[in-house]
C-alpha cells in the first residue's frame, strides 16, 4: 500500500488507520518498541508547556469588530 511503509506509522493518521482496521494496536506497539534510541544525539533538552485555548482566549481576547461601524 505505501512507498514507504512506516508512512503508515505517521502520528497524524495513526488513530484513524486503528479505528479503521487499517493498523492494530500490537503492530503499533511494536513499532514503537523497536524504534531506535537516539536520546544521545539531542543537544539540548526543551520542556514545552500549553495552556488551555480558553484560558488563552480569556487573556487576550481577539479584538471584535462590528460590522456598520466605522473604524476611529
Amino acid at each position: 500500500m505505501y512507498k514507504d511503509d512506516e508512512k503508515k506509522f505517521d502520528v497524524r493518521v495513526v488513530k484513524r488507520y486503528i479505528e479503521e482496521g487499517i493498523l492494530t494496536q500490537e503492530e503499533y506497539k511494536a513499532y514503537l518498541k523497536n524504534l531506535p534510541d537516539v536520546s544521545s544525539k539531542v543537544d539540548e533538552e526543551y520542556h514545552f508547556t500549553f495552556s488551555p485555548m480558553s484560558k488563552r482566549n480569556e487573556e487576550n481576547p481577539p479584538a471584535q469588530e462590528s460590522e456598520g461601524e466605522d473604524k476611529p
